[in-house]
């Protein structure tokens, strides 16, 4: 028996099982002092972009396009003045997520998969998704959300992460366009949902 897919399946995936309680956070006796404190950006790539790209909801479109970095880190670190052990490194981004769990998705024939785009990437809590679920012969419906940017490459990782999966073509919206997007969102559904096999 088939199963009609649900919406909310992937939308909410959650780290929560890693998050200390604000109740075991202790206060030092001392405030932290620094020897020194930075920033600095790893890898990156530089893509032309249109003026309406460029655009914001601020003002209007700049009289010409131009260049944005993508895919790159941005680090910022911080050295005590005092080291009492080992090294902290925190990161996030396009590092994988442990998952608090994987749904089974065993029944569904469909799957909607709807995700933000994060500093031009496919987000981490999606890459880990993708990472793990099996979505062998199923049908994905992309639905992303953009700032204004583009989705960039972020459907070429997705469909790499689940070479295994039919993708029908991705939803891409842009922000800060409610009324048209939720309009556009429901044609597109009406459009999608037809085709699905039951």
């Amino acid at each position: 028996m088939r199963t009609i897919p649900t919406f909310g399946a992937l939308l909410a995936l959650s780290t929560a099982a890693l998050a200390q309680d604000l109740s075991e956070v202790q206060t030092p006796s001392e405030p932290l002092v620094l020897q020194s404190r930075g920033s600095f950006f790893v890898g990156g790539e530089s893509v032309e972009r249109t003026p309406t790209q460029l655009s914001t909801i601020f003002g209007p479109p700049p009289a010409e396009g131009g260049h944005i970095t993508v895919n790159q880190m941005y680090v910022e670190f911080m050295v005590p003045a005092e080291v009492t052990g080992v090294p902290v490194v925190m990161l996030h981004g396009a590092t994988l997520l442990p998952l608090e769990a994987t749904p089974d998705l065993s029944g569904h024939v469909a799957v909607f998969l709807g995700f933000p785009i994060w500093g031009g990437s496919l987000p981490a809590p999606m890459r880990s998704f993708l990472s793990e679920a099996d979505l062998a012969g199923k049908t994905v419906l992309p639905f992303i959300t953009h700032g204004g940017f583009g989705a960039d490459d972020a459907m070429v990782e997705v469909r790499r992460l689940a070479s295994n999966a039919d993708f029908a073509e991705p939803f891409i919206l842009e922000c800060d366009q409610e009324r048209d997007n939720l309009n556009a969102l429901r044609e597109w559904l009406s459009d999608v949902t037809a085709s699905i096999p039951l």
